[in-house]
């Protein structure tokens, strides 16, 4: 039989091409600052600490009501596209940020207990994926898109930024909300260059 075209296996699917901003890089200390979920059409859905209905206005720290409405929309696709965002672990340890991450803001105390997002969710992590097939001087998402010369760019973000977001400076938010944007957009082409190239015809859910 003649081998399936590469990508067949996601036709007919809804995918969501997401990112999390937060202010640290572990649940215990830090805090959700937005997320941002691309689509195949080229919409972007987003969320942010600040908007009103995920805030907080006695504790504007508490992120809860956004990691909800974050994994609401993220469970609502059939498959699930990430950078770095999947647990793993490999000779040099631990690795994977956004859904650990978000799995603990889910579950800090205090809060009503809710579902997390768990080992079953169709979840793919294209720098696990790329890693297995070629060589290249680093794996951050903005070197994979400078080396593929695609059309979609990443901004970069200076340290003082974070620090004025978590004094609910609005400017500050505003431009690492864009970087969340900028992010799940090159992610999406990248997805698509390696799917045509034939990398992700069986990949590691």
């Amino acid at each position: 039989m003649p081998a399936e075209p590469p990508g067949r296996t996601y036709v007919g699917f809804s995918i969501g091409y997401f990112d999390l901003e937060a202010s640290g890089l572990n649940g215990s200390f830090g805090r959700l600052f937005s997320a941002a979920c691309a689509h195949v059409n080229g919409d972007v859905w987003e969320a942010r600490i600040d908007n009103p209905t995920y805030r907080n206005r006695e504790h504007p720290s508490d992120d809860f009501k956004l990691a909800v409405a974050i994994r609401d929309h993220l469970l609502a696709h059939d498959i699930l596209v990430s950078w770095n965002g999947k647990r793993g672990y490999n000779s040099k340890g631990r690795s994977g940020f956004d859904v650990p991450m978000l799995n603990a803001r889910l579950m800090v105390p205090g809060h009503p207990k809710e579902r997390v997002i768990g080992r079953y969710v169709k979840h793919l992590d294209l720098l696990k994926e790329i890693r297995k097939y070629i060589e290249l001087h680093s794996f951050r998402l903005v070197s994979v898109q400078e080396f593929l010369e695609l059309t979609e760019e990443k901004n970069s973000i200076l340290p003082r930024l974070w620090g004025r977001a978590l004094d609910g400076d609005r400017e500050a938010l505003d431009y690492i909300c864009l970087h969340n944007r900028k992010d799940v957009l090159v992610l999406r082409e990248v997805f698509e260059e390696m799917r045509t190239a034939g990398l992700l015809e069986r990949p590691s859910w």
